[in-house]
């Protein structure tokens, strides 16, 4: 099972229309069905997301086949009422039984597997590991909690001072987001609630929010220390 995901497709259909974006992905999923072997069922599944399946019997396309035929595929433009497209996207091979040895578990590994792939720029692809679907459940358990961790009030700030080396005065502080999650009690890095913040759309609330922390700050500080 291959798994794949058009790169930025949104920002395509900003710049473009959806309407512009139905015929590239139509046109697409032909595409694909000529590239493929004969055998080869391919499916949109969703959205920007196809899925290319085989059965392994002797002759038959290896997952490295149909990958490399995808990627000479994209490696030329789309013709799509008189224009062309350069499109990228991201690979995720699931296979039976080492992968998985179920369909949804199938599905689900190769999901995974195309999400690490995203992770390089251009046409990529991987091989589902456990690890990635560990990784994914993480991610996505992270994503449930950052809500919640929004509407109790969780994040904060830390300030970081900045001194002028010279005079040894203060001149400005580094607003610094910080999350302790109420649950299990531990901190969360930046690196990973600021990534969850972005695919879950919800850095604008929590950006806002720490903004209004940051300025109720400055308010209390010019109070008591009057500068």
């Amino acid at each position: 099972l291959v798994l794949m995901n058009i790169d930025r497709f949104k920002l395509f259909n900003e710049a473009h229309g959806p309407s512009m974006g139905d015929e590239v992905l139509k046109t697409m999923g032909q595409a694909l069905r000529t590239s493929m072997n004969s055998e080869c069922e391919v499916m949109r599944l969703a959205g920007d997301e196809f899925a290319l399946i085989e059965s392994f019997h002797e002759g038959a396309d290896t997952a490295v086949d149909m990958v490399t035929r995808v990627r000479s595929l994209l490696a030329r433009p789309l013709l799509v009422a008189g224009q062309e497209f350069f499109l990228d996207a991201s690979l995720g091979i699931a296979l039976y039984p080492s992968s998985a040895r179920d369909a949804e578990s199938l599905l689900r590994a190769a999901n995974a597997a195309m999400h690490v792939a995203k992770r390089t720029p251009g046409t990529s692809y991987r091989l589902a590991e456990k690890a990635f679907e560990r990784g994914s459940s993480n991610a996505l358990e992270q994503e449930q909690a950052l809500r919640a961790g929004i509407e109790r009030g969780e994040f904060y700030l830390a300030y970081q001072p900045k001194v002028d080396a010279l005079s040894g005065r203060l001149t400005s502080l580094e607003a610094l987001a910080r999350w302790r999650r109420s649950d299990t009690n531990q901190f969360v890095s930046p690196m990973e609630f600021i990534a969850a913040a972005e695919r879950t759309g919800l850095i604008s609330v929590l950006g806002t929010a720490l903004l209004r922390q940051a300025c109720h700050q400055i308010a209390d500080w010019l109070q008591e220390f009057g500068a």
